[in-house]
């Protein structure tokens, strides 16, 4: 368990506050994959969308995602 939280710790070094990923959802087994701004706080990562858009309402759906 060491050797996990040595590199999780240095996951969060080397991520820093922000950076670009892809963020995936789905709804009814259909993924979609979009680059989104992501920032990280204290190991809790964050994005925003549009209440109007895909991605808002495939997380309104399935809260399971993937970055």
């Amino acid at each position: 368990m060491e050797k996990f939280s040595e590199k999780l710790e240095q996951f969060f070094k080397d991520f820093g506050k922000g950076r670009k990923m892809v963020l995936s959802t789905s709804e009814n087994d259909r993924v979609s994959s979009r680059m989104m701004s992501v920032v990280q706080i204290n190991g809790d990562f964050y994005f925003q969308t549009d209440t109007e858009l895909r991605k808002y309402h495939q997380l309104s759906v399935n809260r399971n995602a993937a970055l």
